[in-house]
């Protein structure tokens, strides 16, 4: 066992007996005995997951076993099973068999090699605006990412950057921050958005008009966080290329096997395109297209090959999304917003404060809900919200909306678990790149949309 594994363990172990101590002697006039069951599990959660002492799919499965036990029926614990998410992450490995297979993903890998140059730099640049350029016509946040990741997997290898290389990490890296993060910014296209105006329009009447958040968020935080993405992977993660390493050559035209994937491929970015028209979920159109996949005669693969698929990359996403139902079913995350914004006063911190304030609790809750969870439990707040610190209602849901699109750590947004486990990048290294985006969210553009605010005349 390695000294970095050892300080991990030290400190998740300190986690587990402080969680014991809350269950144990935790006030009952602040938090119900159930309710300190489900923090102290949800705080064991995140420590194992942001350090990576276990591999996430034990720590899921644990958390799983503890949670059915004591904290939350099984339909709740387990609900996982019947997300939308845990399907779309099922379709995705298929569609990554399937481009490998046939060759239709190093095909269109070499073609954006063409496209984009051989230095890193274009290569990051071309891959963050492609996937952020996707945000715009396909409103599924978790549809781009089982599109995208697979297809800039493939480019990584084309392009001399092996999987596990600083290269290909990277690269993976800047497809999934590049499509979620751009994401914020166009209204229909993630899913806190959705949560957040569907909350805002049937608890609140109050209407968002997507002109309106776009104008609202796409300077700082949809284009400039974007570029830090690129910026962030390029400082940290340029590598050489490895000549030769899993460049396949392009031979002559295409094969049928690569023409019916991409027909299917096209017909299923058709369906996601078209979502508000005929009311599917992305997640039923992945799972059609997947099936089609490996049927016979028109498929393109052995149905044997499912039995390639991992269940360690779902085991995890199930365990992502329990711990966001078993944390909103206790009723965890709205007693800890309440807890955060009665600590002081509102109006005495003035409107700039009070707006910053709103959106650090926010964040916090976020840590504990994931960010659609935090978006359900602060919308319903907000009028009070307004009326304690003198704000109007529109501006409190945009401190709301900032802080749900701050995520700290991976397990949060489920597209970015999703992302990470298609494309095969350690979940520690995708924890040390969200806490730097973060940051510099936190440090730096935060700031400047606060700015910006004020120069639209909203805050």
């Amino acid at each position: 066992m390695t000294s970095g594994r050892d300080w991990r363990f030290w400190f998740c172990g300190f986690v587990v007996l402080l969680g014991l101590a809350m269950v144990l002697a935790g006030p009952a006039d602040w938090l119900a005995p159930h309710q300190w069951a489900a923090a102290a599990l949800t705080l064991g959660a995140i420590a194992f997951w942001g350090t990576g002492a276990l591999p996430e799919p034990v720590t899921a499965f644990l958390f799983m076993a503890l949670a059915v036990i004591g904290v939350a029926p099984p339909e709740v614990t387990f609900s996982g099973f019947l997300s939308p998410a845990f399907w779309l992450v099922f379709a995705g490995m298929i569609f990554g068999i399937a481009v490998d297979r046939t060759g239709l993903g190093a095909r269109i890998a070499l073609r954006l090699a063409t496209l984009f140059g051989t230095r890193y730099a274009a290569l990051v640049f071309g891959v963050v605006l492609s996937a952020g350029l996707l945000a715009f016509p396909m409103p599924s946040a978790m549809g781009r990412a089982v599109l995208v990741i697979p297809i800039v997997a493939a480019l990584a290898k084309a392009s001399g950057y092996p999987e596990g290389s600083r290269g290909y990490e990277g690269l993976i890296l800047a497809g999934a921050f590049g499509t979620f993060i751009a994401g914020f910014a166009v209204m229909p296209a993630n899913l806190i958005n959705l949560v957040l105006v569907g909350a805002a329009e049937r608890v609140l009447d109050h209407h968002f008009l997507y002109g309106e958040w776009l104008w609202r968020f796409f300077p700082v935080m949809g284009l400039l966080r974007v570029a830090m993405v690129a910026g962030l992977v390029l400082l940290l993660y340029g590598d050489p290329p490895r000549e030769g390493s899993d460049r396949p050559p392009l031979r002559g035209p295409a094969r049928p096997a690569e023409w019916r994937l991409g027909l299917i491929l096209l017909l299923a970015i058709v369906g996601w395109m078209t979502d508000t028209a005929h009311g599917l979920s992305p997640a039923w159109i992945a799972m059609l297209a997947g099936g089609i996949c490996v049927l016979p005669l028109i498929g393109v693969m052995d149905g044997k090959d499912l039995s390639t698929l991992g269940l360690g990359p779902l085991l995890y996403v199930v365990g992502i999304l329990g711990l966001g139902a078993v944390v909103a079913e206790s009723g965890l995350g709205v007693r800890v917003a309440e807890g955060l914004l009665s600590i002081g006063d509102l109006a005495a911190l003035g409107a700039v404060g009070s707006f910053v304030a709103v959106t650090a609790t926010a964040l916090v809750v976020a840590l504990g809900t994931t960010l659609p969870g935090a978006a359900a439990v602060m919308v319903p707040l907000a009028a009070q919200i307004a009326d304690a610190a003198g704000l109007a209602l529109d501006t409190v849901l945009t401190a709301i909306m900032l802080g749900c699109a701050t995520p700290l750590l991976p397990y949060q947004a489920a597209p970015m678990v999703v992302a990470l486990q298609l494309g095969a990048v350690p979940l520690a290294v995708g924890t040390r790149f969200t806490l730097l985006i973060a940051a510099g969210t936190i440090l730096f553009l935060l700031p400047l949309e606060i700015l910006w605010l004020m120069i639209v005349g909203l805050l």
